[in-house]
């Protein structure tokens, strides 16, 4: 249920984007959405690792290790990945420029933006993720996340014939362990 609620989150925007819209808006909608998956990959890349430590320290009954865990590895992940959101936002509109040319900026950018900003609690979310999976502990976690992907597929398809590219923009969660 992790992996489907989390393929559902992720890509199903692109096909709303692409059925309400038309297919030249998921050119725009995928712009930004390509260069925040690459972010998404490193925080998915980094956090793989908290799965087997929360193994351990729930098989010792060291719930102690685990908060720690939890909190370092949020503000490591952090860490590593501000560097990258700051890029986005920044360097992001030139980026775009030089890549796509300057008429994909007006568009592009801004569902950039919006999809990078819940790249800032990401970490924290997802390293909760992962440390529940390393516990098992998961399984009501599942049925949220599918619950969650079915309600913002029915949002984005409201929003994006109210808003538009941008209204489908507006939620983006992190991956979840697959």
């Amino acid at each position: 249920l992790l992996s489907i609620s989390s393929r559902l989150l992720l890509w199903s925007d692109n096909v709303v984007v692409g059925l309400v819209l038309g297919p030249v808006a998921v050119t725009y909608y995928a712009i930004g959405g390509n260069l925040v998956d690459c972010m998404r990959s490193v925080l998915s890349s980094i956090t793989c690792v908290f799965v087997p430590i929360a193994s351990s320290y729930d098989a010792k009954k060291d719930m102690e290790g685990l908060r720690r865990l939890f909190i370092r590895g949020s503000r490591l992940t952090l860490l590593f990945l501000l560097p990258g959101i700051c890029g986005l936002f920044t360097i992001g509109k030139p980026f775009i420029g030089l890549w796509m040319g300057e008429r994909y900026i007006p568009y592009a950018f801004p569902v950039l933006v919006l999809l990078t900003v819940p790249l800032l609690v990401a970490p924290l979310q997802v390293t909760c993720n992962q440390i529940l999976y390393g516990m098992n502990r998961h399984q009501t976690y599942a049925f949220l996340a599918i619950s969650e992907a079915v309600l913002n597929l029915g949002i984005s398809i409201y929003l994006a014939h109210k808003i538009g590219l941008f209204g489908v923009a507006r939620d983006q969660r992190a991956p979840c362990h697959e």
